[in-house]
């Protein structure tokens, strides 16, 4: 059984043993750069951090306004998997991926129903993954990626990512191959604008992020689904959910809540997380020019300190990533 990442740490690298903090108002742990809190699953309050992400709680979002009929073993892979397994058929594919193909056909045709694709540009996994971390589906890695996305509005850069984990997992806390699928498709952005940065057309016309907020809605093995996002400020911050059960007698309202999460409302703006400097200018006749050229140099410092800590976060974020993946091959 493979390990969660919250307890138990790498021998390679000793950086990544958890350590209890009394001092939160969640029970949370660390790892260095690494802050993770709970929230709730059906409202996605946030009780510490930036809520980047929100459940659409407008009733919209549930089973039973799409096409498909949860009972209909043709139209629900769940209820394909409990119907073979009342036969007596062994199946060789875990229950999760059933759960995670549901999740996704739902999803899809409330998509196509309210038009929820509009907001977001699908991703091809095999493109956002692409480098020197190779493919999330390159062993030894127990998970592969469903689906993925980021927003349309150049305001923001919010990215999603539906996933499939074949790690035994704690259900209170995120899995080693969950956090490493977040800060790949993090990273994934991070490396996209790097590349744009260096042509000035790109630069004009697209605003410059200094985070890109993660969301993944991950199947566990046990018929378990989780939602955890992530983003980077002053270091890695996760907020996750626990682990929620898919059984016979709740399996309706569970997924219900979960496609809540399918297509959630964005928030904030990622080209403004931390505020430009105050400039100020001088406003003396003689003094203008000299004012004047002081402001402008002001802004660009201001403007250079602020990329500046992107490609900080940028080099963190490799260096989590790195740690993570030789933790999940000991």
């Amino acid at each position: 059984m493979q390990s969660n990442i919250l307890t138990k740490y790498s021998p390679v690298s000793k950086a990544f043993q958890p350590v209890r903090s009394d001092d939160m108002d969640v029970d949370t742990r660390h790892l260095p750069n690494i802050e993770l809190n709970e929230i709730d699953f059906q409202t996605g309050t946030v009780r510490r951090g930036i809520q980047f992400f929100k459940p659409r709680l407008d009733g919209i979002c549930k089973i039973s306004n799409t096409r498909r009929d949860p009972d209909n073993e043709g139209e629900d892979d769940f209820t394909c998997y409990r119907r073979l397994r009342e036969q007596g058929v062994n199946q060789h594919l875990g229950l999760q991926v059933y759960v995670a193909y549901a999740f996704r056909d739902y999803a899809l045709d409330l998509a196509r129903r309210y038009k929820f694709n509009d907001a977001w540009t699908d991703i091809s996994e095999r493109s956002s993954l692409r480098g020197r971390f190779g493919s999330s589906t390159t062993s030894p890695h127990n998970f592969y990626v469903i689906r993925g996305s980021e927003a349309s509005g150049t305001r923001q850069s919010h990215r999603k990512v539906w996933m499939v984990c074949h790690d035994e997992t704690d259900p209170n806390w995120p899995s080693i191959s969950e956090l490493i699928v977040l800060v790949s498709w993090m990273l994934a952005g991070m490396k996209s604008q790097k590349r744009g940065a260096s042509s000035k057309r790109t630069q004009r016309h697209n605003p410059f992020h200094h985070t890109f907020p993660t969301l993944v809605i991950a199947s566990e093995p046990r018929a378990r689904a989780r939602v955890l996002y992530g983003y980077f400020h002053g270091g890695l911050k996760i907020q996750f959910t626990k682990a929620q059960e898919f059984d016979d007698a709740s399996y309706i309202r569970t997924m219900n809540t979960l496609l809540q999460w399918a297509w959630p409302h964005i928030c904030l703006s990622t080209t403004r997380i931390k505020p430009l400097p105050t400039i100020v200018e001088d406003t003396k006749e003689d003094d203008g020019k000299q004012g004047s050229k002081s402001g402008v140099v002001s802004k660009k410092r201001g403007i250079a300190n602020l990329k500046a800590g992107y490609c900080h976060s940028y080099g963190r974020a490799i260096r989590v990533l790195t740690g993570l993946r030789k933790w999940h091959r000991n």
